[in-house]
């Protein structure tokens, strides 16, 4: 026997393990919105004030930490 199946989740873990998946899925998509909404106010912006600095390089570490937390769950960053 192999170990997927001596580990076999009941119906309702599964179904509370898919949702836990669904609300982390919806929070990345909601911040990788809000990132792209930055990076749309931040380009039309002219010129480059020191709030703008500021922006950009929390829009960089937030990419960053995004690539971390996909390829920590399995999943490939392009």
């Amino acid at each position: 026997m192999s170990k997927k199946e001596k580990i076999r989740k009941t119906p309702f873990e599964k179904a509370i393990a898919d949702a836990k998946k669904f609300k982390e899925n919806m929070n990345l998509y909601y911040s990788v919105v809000l990132m792209a909404e930055t990076a749309i106010v931040l380009d039309k912006t002219d010129t480059a004030h020191p709030e703008d600095i500021s922006l950009i390089e929390m829009l960089d570490d937030t990419i960053v930490q995004f690539s971390e937390f996909i390829e920590e769950r399995g999943d490939a960053w392009n």
